[in-house]
């Protein structure tokens, strides 16, 4: 056992797996910017967790889901809309605008986060 840097105690978890699934999860580490095999399975943990509880994560499940929706809004706007109409300069104005938009809902959802895997689990007792 070991001290985690919140001072938590760490133990260790074994998970048996073929040779093959083991080589599988490292190159997965690898491909995603992972330091280590063991910090891709409690990010995948922490993932399945995520997506099979309610509240906080549900409302950010919902805030993604407006945004694909307003996203997909947009898109069917800018397929009604003769390309030919708008000079290049008008062309990167929406598209910046859409760039704004989405930037600007993702920060919503994701406040102080750089990525998912910066969101930290809410325990019930919080």
């Amino acid at each position: 056992m070991s001290d985690d840097e919140d001072g938590s105690e760490r133990v260790q978890v074994s998970v048996w797996v073929s040779d093959d699934q083991r080589e599988e999860w490292d190159e997965y580490a690898d491909e995603l910017g992972f330091e280590s095999r063991g910090a891709l399975i409690r990010n995948a943990v922490r993932y399945f967790y995520f997506s099979q509880t309610e509240g906080d994560n549900k409302r950010i499940l919902n805030r993604l889901s407006d945004l694909d929706t307003t996203a997909n809004n947009i898109e069917s706007k800018a397929d009604s809309i003769k390309i030919d109409q708008f000079e290049t300069g008008e062309i990167d104005i929406l598209a910046d605008e859409l760039e704004y938009r989405v930037i600007g809902g993702l920060l919503d959802v994701l406040g102080e986060a750089d990525s998912l895997s910066d969101i930290q689990p809410r325990r019930p007792d919080e």
